[in-house]
């Protein structure tokens, strides 16, 4: 007995085999922070009167102003760009690592910010507004401020209020590409999607329109069957746990069943 090729059993295995496809077929991925081995340390001792330390070797210029030290005190110190064996990045939305520095000393709060420039493992625009964190009791990330990027596109700054780790960060927008098991056919035909996401902050809610009236579709991961001939254009609206969202479409072109 001859089994037709729209039969339920064989619909079910051409989709299975499609969505497989899709999975292969991914090209988006959230990018990497690139990887730096950790300065070498140097260190300095400042007393109430402030001071400046350019460490231009490793990238790094402190200024400590007047009245930071309390009176009677010194502090020495060590520091060092892009420490190792840190978290690589914050929790919860995507970022980018731009660069981070370390300093240790005697355990003191400042009495006023010290300023830390601090350099980049890579050229970032002039301006750009990084955000800033630093490493917590709990050796994780937490927000610390900005962190902007200085005139010479490979420098940070920031104002610290203590001894610590910092970093400086790029938060990474949401995007979404559609990727399809086919665009074209004849109709009747089923075809697989699946929603490639990048940014924003996980975990992320999606919507499918299909483009023929029928009802939206749900998950990353989906699947239509388009019975009539004609042009679609399925749509497909992402959102992140922020509230931000992003959308991409395709076309789709069913073609008549010619009759023999």
């Amino acid at each position: 007995m001859r089994v037709p090729w729209t039969s339920p059993i064989i619909l079910t295995t051409l989709l299975s085999i499609l969505l497989v496809g899709c999975n292969s077929s991914s090209i988006y991925q959230n990018p990497i922070s690139p990887t730096i081995d950790p300065t070498e340390w140097r260190s300095g001792t400042v007393d109430p009167s402030g001071g400046s330390f350019g460490f231009s070797d490793i990238g790094i210029n402190l200024e400590f102003p007047a009245g930071a030290i309390p009176d009677d005190a010194t502090f020495s110190f060590s520091v060092r760009g892009f420490p190792g064996d840190v978290p690589t990045t914050p929790a919860g939305p995507i970022y980018i690592r731009l660069g981070t520095f370390e300093m240790t000393g005697d355990d003191m709060v400042f009495q006023a910010p010290v300023v830390v420039s601090f350099q980049l493992a890579e050229y970032k625009s002039p301006g750009f507004a990084g955000r800033g964190f630093k490493i917590n009791a709990s050796y994780a990330w937490e927000a610390a401020g900005t962190a902007p990027v200085q005139n010479d596109g490979m420098h940070a700054v920031m104002s610290i209020d203590e001894p610590g780790i910092y970093g400086a960060f790029d938060p990474v927008p949401i995007e979404v590409e559609m990727i399809v098991s086919r665009q074209s056919g004849i109709a009747p035909m089923s075809i697989a999607f699946k929603a490639i996401v990048t940014g924003g902050t996980p975990p992320y809610d999606s919507v499918w329109y299909w483009g023929d009236n029928s009802d939206p579709g749900a998950g990353l991961v989906n699947s239509h069957f388009y019975k009539d001939p004609g042009d679609y254009e399925p749509s497909v609206l992402v959102m992140d746990a922020e509230g931000s969202s992003a959308t991409d479409s395709v076309h789709i072109c069913c073609y008549p069943h010619e009759s023999p």
